[in-house]
């Protein structure tokens, strides 16, 4: 970028949509060590234990190895996958069980006490 102020707006809409987002996916791709990502991987998903994430690396990715050690460390319940279909089908998987009825009752009823909860506050106050 050759606008210092559009990479300053590029770097916060990423900050404030990574800060509220429910789920994140990242990929690692060939021919850079990427280090945005890298640093989006500590931030956002390492070190967030309960936020659902994906995280995938080129086969040809030449920094794979410490990308599957450090995730290892922090969330060894993530799988790291090496194609980006991989990575695209384990979303898939996830965006589905969120459709299931179950969850989409369970976020309503969070939906609906969030708003009981804000609306008892509020007469108290």
């Amino acid at each position: 970028m050759d606008d210092p102020n559009e990479a300053v707006r590029q770097i916060t809409w990423e900050y404030d949509y990574l800060k509220d987002a429910t789920a994140i996916a990242v990929w690692f791709s060939k021919g850079s060590i990427n280090p945005i990502v890298l640093y989006e991987l500590g931030r956002w998903i390492n070190s967030r234990p309960k936020l659902p994430a994906f995280v995938g690396t080129d086969d040809e990715y030449i920094r794979t190895s410490d990308v599957m050690v450090q995730t290892g460390l922090d969330r060894p319940e993530l799988e790291v996958v090496t194609s980006l279909d991989a990575l695209t089908n384990q979303v898939k998987l996830y965006l589905a069980e969120q459709d299931r009825p179950a969850c989409r009752a369970r976020r309503r009823l969070q939906r609906c006490f969030t708003r009981q909860y804000k609306a008892s506050v509020l007469q108290k106050i």
